[in-house]
């Protein structure tokens, strides 16, 4: 149930599974965040708990071989519930306050989460494995143990509260890209950092492609918060560069409007 600017009340949606009447209003309104109308009531469809989980942790010598092993399980259709793409520096971080502790003689890490049956858990873990092992991971561990995986969610959970408490400032940014450009961006990600001499984090959900590139500060300073903003301009075009989109979790805010309004001038110009 959505009510208009002018008052009217309309029901774009249903208890029905499907249907194929008109635009698709129910899409449009909830993608429109509240500016064509408000939602004041919904229906919600339940689905079951799954019966098996498992998590897995791959440590890998390269962030690009993390971001390699993401696109070859995608490839594959072989895609966990969670796919979390972690550095060395955000092992640290999550093994300094939860335990037990995660490998920490890696570069690039791999939190996967799978769920579903017991028997479709259990072919994605091993086609996972297999392709970690083609792609000569340096280690994959299955976290049998339900306490440990938890810990390792909540840690990760907390990953960025702990490194704010650990950097003056860190500013993170929401770029997703296709899944299969994942090492593309992950390298373009190293080289801006070092062309323009500051810190960037990287984690983020790599089963979505959506990653959380951060500008670390140890120190505020008129260069340094330049340089920051250069960083940042560059990552957001190249992400749009690689087919992707500036934001896929936290919306437009108040700093990539000018970034957002040229890329869709690019679009407009291209129908």
């Amino acid at each position: 149930e959505v009510v208009l600017p002018d008052g009217t009340v309309i029901n774009p949606g249903g208890k029905f599974v499907k249907q194929s009447v008109g635009y698709d209003l129910t899409r449009l309104m909830t993608g429109s965040e509240g500016t064509l109308g408000v939602i004041t009531r919904a229906n919600l469809r339940l689905l079951p708990f799954p019966e098996a989980n498992r998590t897995i942790v791959v440590v890998t010598d390269t962030l690009e071989q993390a971001a390699e092993i993401v696109s070859e399980i995608t490839g594959r259709g072989a895609v966990p519930a969670m796919v979390e793409f972690l550095t060395k520096m955000a092992i640290a971080v999550m093994n300094s306050y939860f335990s037990p502790p995660l490998p920490a003689d890696g570069e690039g890490y791999l939190l996967m989460y799978f769920d579903g049956t017991e028997s479709q858990v259990e072919y994605e873990a091993r086609v996972v494995t297999e392709i970690c092992n083609d792609l000569k991971a340096k280690e994959i561990r299955l976290v049998d143990d339900k306490e440990a995986a938890n810990n390792y969610w909540t840690a990760r959970a907390n990953v960025y509260p702990l490194i704010q408490t650990i950097f003056q400032r860190a500013t993170t940014e929401d770029i997703t890209v296709p899944r299969n450009k994942l090492p593309e961006l992950v390298r373009t990600v190293q080289s801006i950092a070092a062309e323009e001499g500051i810190m960037i984090g990287l984690a983020g959900h790599a089963g979505d492609g959506n990653m959380h590139p951060s500008v670390l500060f140890t120190q505020i300073t008129p260069e340094i918060l330049e340089k920051a903003d250069i960083a940042v301009d560059r990552l957001i075009r190249a992400g749009l560069d690689m087919g992707g989109t500036i934001s896929g979790e936290h919306g437009i805010g108040i700093i990539r409007p000018s970034i957002w309004s040229g890329s869709w001038v690019l679009y407009r110009s291209s129908l």
